[in-house]
């Protein structure tokens, strides 16, 4: 009998290591990057500034569900399209452009999907939608028997009064009494999920998933979506606080899914709640079993259960309010715990130093989702942990009496400590590992200063440390631990090792953005070619420290031309560091014009930004003409918040080649950046320019941004010939640059020589790059630049080879 138990747990084991639910031994830690009705501080723009914050803490960020809702502004809890990914939070670009970022900076973006139920008009009405080529739609069969009959709400009813037919099969879940449940045994659901997840990761760039309410379906089919998405992490709403419960959950979906510990939460709440932190203790979470953890996130508040406004005005959630005094302690704990920890975004907002402090932590021991951890000590005043990383153990202590617990501060350090928390490292685990005191982050001020130390063995380490972000070494800077070092304004990349005995240890990365604030005019450009607006676009603005305009705002004619296309622009000075505008755009001289050609908000904008006005709009609110129900049919524009526009401008190649005699034209072939290849061997340039004496071949190219640049080969005669008469390469050419070609080869090919700036009149034209010769020009120059036929007769002083000489 054992050994068929021993086989099946070891069989249960490997369907876990196949399976795709969540990474084992993750160092994840997740952001929800969204709270409850955050339309305007969650836009996509806004996220995506935030991705360098967010970079060395997070590597997931939870977004709200992006597909538009059957309400504006909405959620995203009431789906109306899957695949219209216009929503309250952003148009679809500026959705691809935030997750663009994440992925830049190692972030994985988790869309937040909602497949349980769906919205429809009416009862039964859903809209068809086409995406690459292919319809899909919902039908009334498609809907649960038993929609809302525990709810009271009973959909076969209404579908008998208006003769309609729903599914053959009830729900295999709990009931949304709210919209529609949607019978996941039907095929034509099954394929309708499948291309909308599919889209979600091979379209958006998402890398997982959150299933809001993943009791209302069966388990096995999150393997099926899964699989099929080909989804790296997934993790379920099971709402519930039986822990047996959510472990079935997990087996149900083969392994292919995580789930939230909700008893976690309640746990953490419930000690703070009663003021009696031992109940941590007691194994009433799925994170303490170490045989699920994997698939655990672990969370102590979120969007459900924060403290909010309701529909009117009224407080929800108010008996969560203990939990905001030990929000500290609370993140402390889940920090230090395994699972995968997602952290709150008010939390974040409001104590961004501390939980970043937290994370540093974390990530210095290396805690993973499968680390192991046990209760070091517990009263009713605090409970302790340790924690073994990949890195080292830490000891954390949380309560109101964290600081009193008595520690062996030999075999203990303490790294960081705060309102009812403090982390030690276990000194002997770490070896001798840099901790630097500040997280990395963007400041504001100057001067500053970071605290360097170290966990050690030995106590008589020193830090070596560079701050370019080479890898310090035995030659680089060191102090002793303890030391605070001044960071200049500007970026550095911090990186500290500890030395012991002449050896290296555990080195630590931080990178600082520093910055002196200074009032500023930021200008909001507007192109509404798309939309006819041809003569003025009004700027209505309000937010920050700007005094807002009344509807429908100022009338703004000023134009800039940019690349072709006309701009309306407007200055506006931002005073503070957290300064911000909100706009909506319009035309028409009235108000009531103007709201009938009017753009969607565009809030918090803190920098030089251009907007185009898109010719798609979108309703407010619910409409869809079914023939019976029809909503309210005011419609918005949408727009489109691009990149900064790059002024295009264009840079003059200049050629010289009277070292090698080609008199007449040069070959020039190009490619790179955004241009298009040349044909070898390029194009026969004839057009030439006279400066200071001589005769330089030129062409002009344009770059189309930053990043923009021309590769260059330069040579003379046809296919063949040239082949045997070219130049070297020169490459990444972004500005107006005079090039001289050598009679000197380099291999078989002819060197090239590039001036820093436009030739002077002296023949000290040329600061060559990396070349080590000599200048070929042997003529001689008078000091103000004229070039002479031979040496001189006179006596005097001239230029000669690039060097003043003196003729007797």
């Amino acid at each position: 009998m054992k050994r068929i138990l021993a086989s099946t747990f070891a069989f249960l084991l490997s369907l876990c290591s196949m399976a795709q639910g969540w990474p084992g031994h993750d160092h994840s830690v997740m952001l929800q990057g969204f709270y409850w009705d955050s339309f305007q501080e969650t836009q996509w723009t806004n996220l995506e500034k935030m991705a360098d914050d967010f970079a060395d803490y997070f590597n997931l960020v939870w977004v709200p569900q992006s597909g538009k809702g059957g309400s504006i502004p909405s959620m995203g809890y009431n789906p109306l399209y899957y695949f219209n990914q216009h929503s309250s939070f952003g148009t679809r670009d500026e959705l691809k452009n935030m997750i663009k970022t994440f992925k830049q900076r190692g972030i994985g973006t988790i869309a937040d999907v909602v497949i349980n139920h769906h919205e429809t008009v009416g009862w039964f009405l859903f809209p068809p939608e086409t995406y690459n080529g292919v319809t899909y739609q919902f039908r009334s069969t498609d809907i649960c028997a038993d929609d809302g009959v525990k709810n009271g709400n009973s959909c076969k009813d209404a579908a008998e009064k208006q003769k309609v037919q729903l599914s053959k099969n009830n729900d295999e879940g709990d009931d949304w009494g709210g919209m529609r449940d949607l019978d996941h045994k039907s095929e034509n659901v099954q394929k309708i999920v499948k291309a909308y997840e599919r889209m979600l990761i091979d379209d958006l760039g998402y890398v997982g998933f959150r299933y809001d309410m993943a009791k209302g379906f069966a388990g096995y089919h999150f393997k099926d979506y899964n699989s099929a998405a080909n989804a790296k992490y997934s993790v379920g709403e099971v709402w519930t606080y039986d822990i047996p419960e959510l472990k079935k959950w997990i087996e149900n979906t083969e392994w292919y899914s995580g789930v939230f510990d909700f008893p976690f939460k309640r746990t953490v709440e419930k000690a703070i709640h009663d003021n009696n932190w031992t109940e941590l203790g007691e194994p009433n979470t799925v994170v303490s079993d170490p045989n699920y953890r994997r698939y655990i996130v672990t969370y102590v508040e979120n969007h459900d259960t924060q403290i909010r406004k309701g529909e009117h005005g009224e407080n929800i959630n108010l008996n969560n309010g203990y939990m905001e005094k030990d929000t500290l302690a609370a993140n402390a704990y889940m920090l230090a715990m395994p699972g995968t920890p997602c952290v709150f975004l008010p939390h974040y907002l409001r104590y961004p130093q501390e939980i970043k402090k937290m994370i540093d932590v974390r990530k210095f021991a290396g805690i993973h989702n499968e680390s192991f951890y046990a209760t070091y000590a517990k009263d009713k005043a605090y409970y302790a942990i340790t924690t073994k990383g990949d890195d080292g153990e830490i000891l954390v202590v949380v309560g109101p009496k964290a600081n009193s617990l008595p520690v062996d501060t030999h075999k203990y350090k303490k790294i960081l400590s705060g309102y009812h928390y403090v982390y030690y490292a276990d000194v002997a685990s770490f070896g001798s590992k840099a901790w630097i005191s500040l997280p990395g982050g963007k400041y504001q001020g100057r001067d500053l200063k970071v605290r360097l130390d170290a966990v050690s063995v030995d106590n008589n380490v020193q830090l070596a440390y560079t701050t370019d972000g080479t890898t310090p070494d035995l030659s680089s800077r060191k102090v002793a631990p303890g030391t605070e070092v001044t960071l200049p304004e500007g970026r550095t990349v911090l990186r500290v090792t500890p030395v012991v005995n002449g050896k290296l240890g555990k080195s630590v990365t931080r990178v600082y953005k520093v910055e002196d604030f200074k009032p500023h005019t930021i200008r909001v450009y507007v192109n509404a070619d798309r939309v006819g607006w041809n003569d003025y676009v009004n700027f209505h603005s309000w937010g920050g420290t700007q005094t807002g305009t009344q509807w429908p705002g100022e009338k703004v004619t000023r134009t800039e031309t940019i690349n072709g296309k006309k701009w309306f622009y407007k200055d506006y000075e931002l005073k503070t560091a957290d300064d911000y505008v909100n706009f909506v755009f319009s035309t028409g001289t009235d108000g009531g014009t103007a709201s009938k050609n009017q753009t969607f908000d565009k809030n918090n904008v803190k920098e030089t930004s251009f907007f185009d006005v898109s010719p798609e709009k979108d309703y407010v609110g619910v409409y869809f003409d079914s023939g019976k129900d029809k909503g309210p049919k005011e419609e918005h524009y949408f727009i489109d918040n691009l990149t900064p526009v790059y002024k295009q401008k264009t840079i003059r190649i200049y050629v010289n080649t009277e070292q090698v005699g080609w008199n007449d034209y040069v070959n020039i072939h190009s490619w790179g950046g955004s241009h298009a290849d040349t044909q070898w061997p390029g194009d026969k340039v004839t057009d030439t320019e006279i400066i200071n004496g001589k005769k330089w071949f030129y062409k002009d190219y344009t770059l189309n941004n930053d990043d923009d640049y021309v590769n260059f080969v330069f040579s003379r005669g046809t296919v063949a010939d040239a082949y045997q008469s070219q130049t070297v390469d020169r490459e990444y050419i972004n500005k107006t640059s005079f090039f001289t070609i050598s009679s000197v080869k380099e291999g078989d090919k002819f060197n090239i020589q590039r001036a820093a700036s436009k030739p002077t009149p002296t023949g000290i034209s040329m600061v060559h790059e990396d070349l080590g010769k000599i200048s070929a020009d042997n003529a001689y120059y008078t000091l103000s630049g004229q070039r002479l036929n031979g040496k001189p007769s006179q006596c005097g002083i001239y230029i000669h080879n690039g060097k003043k000489i003196v003729v007797k």
